[in-house]
């Protein structure tokens, strides 16, 4: 708002009757559910060790072999995906990265999909780096994943940063022209996602979906909060020791 005065902010604000509005591009789906379109972000929310991290692998896996996996599908529309992840270990996140090769049955990963590990970042480096990798990449990028968002917090509690946050992800989807997955941390006494940043993430996401994990030892995804889809069926997954891989049930 500083660089222009509000009478012409809210001239560009103003429905254009006569605008021919493309339909959102959709990015990610699960079975006839669209989860994700351009110009929004979604979240993926569960417990710490509860899979979260395999689901996101999943979605990449599926963008980068342009094909369904676990149920879901993401769609390139020939453009690059980036996940910026703010807590493995640099193992950890070889082991992630190797996943993705298996599930994708794909050999080179990297010739659309941008890996980065921020792990040593504070909450306005992360911000200022994925805002640089945007600048960088400017019409090229379809789907970014943070993973974990609140990492891109100095408080999750903190009402006036956790809607400065929102007001990022969403100008950063509506700018670019992509769709922002995030996976976020619950509370383990009520199961709600975390603090003012999580009932705002609720509030304004597109989908949020959830993920646990059973005692028998399986992981469920299904979903809390849908805009643009009505309901479906949960996705459970396993770990198959004799194949070695994580398996739709």
């Amino acid at each position: 708002m500083a660089k222009i005065t509000y009478s012409e902010a809210l001239a560009k604000c103003k429905y254009d009757p006569a605008a021919n509005v493309q339909p959102d591009k959709i990015f990610l789906s699960v079975g006839t559910s669209i989860l994700g379109t351009s110009g929004n972000f979604i979240c993926f929310a569960g417990l710490p060790k509860t899979g979260k991290s395999t689901y996101i692998s999943a979605i990449i896996s599926s963008f980068v072999a342009n094909r369904e996996i676990f149920g879901f599908r993401a769609f390139s529309h020939e453009r690059r995906m980036a996940i910026f992840d703010t807590e493995q270990t640099a193992f950890d996140f070889s082991r992630t990265v190797k996943r993705i090769k298996k599930l994708a049955k794909k050999p080179d990963i990297f010739d659309c999909l941008d890996a980065y590990l921020m792990r040593e970042h504070s909450a306005t480096e992360i911000l200022g780096l994925i805002n640089t990798y945007f600048k960088q990449n400017s019409g090229q990028v379809g789907i970014i994943v943070i993973d974990g968002i609140l990492d891109c917090l100095n408080s999750f509690n903190d009402e006036a940063e956790s809607k400065k946050l929102i007001r990022i992800l969403k100008r950063w989807a509506s700018v670019n022209d992509c769709l922002i997955i995030t996976v976020l941390h619950t509370s383990k006494q009520s199961g709600n996602t975390l603090g003012h940043y999580g009932s705002m993430s609720d509030r304004y996401a597109q989908s949020t979906l959830t993920i646990e994990k059973t005692k028998s030892g399986t992981f469920v995804c299904q979903p809390k909060m849908l805009r643009s889809a009505g309901e479906f069926d949960p996705v459970e997954i396993m770990y198959s020791e004799k194949n070695q891989t994580f398996e739709q049930l």
